[in-house]
């Protein structure tokens, strides 16, 4: 089953995998799942306006949460 995303209220977005992420004002993403929230350092771009840049040295890498299992995977290059 592919993951399915709803949004949610205050600005979250739910995905089916079990994790939320929203928003935080321009420069900031909240990521929220079972071991708790983190913040990460993120830019919504202005234009086009539904993208954002995530930037993922920011994201914490601990043995509970290693980046990599946070890190959004990037899409194959054709």
């Amino acid at each position: 089953m592919s993951e399915r995303f709803r949004r949610k209220w205050r600005g979250w977005t739910e995905s089916s995998d079990g994790y939320a992420v929203r928003l935080l004002g321009r420069t900031n993403l909240e990521f929220r799942d079972s071991l708790g929230s983190i913040r990460i350092a993120a830019e919504a771009m202005s234009k086009p306006w539904n993208k954002v840049v995530v930037y993922t040295q920011s994201i914490p890498d601990t043995t509970d949460r290693p980046r990599a299992e946070v890190e959004p995977q990037r899409p194959p290059q054709s």
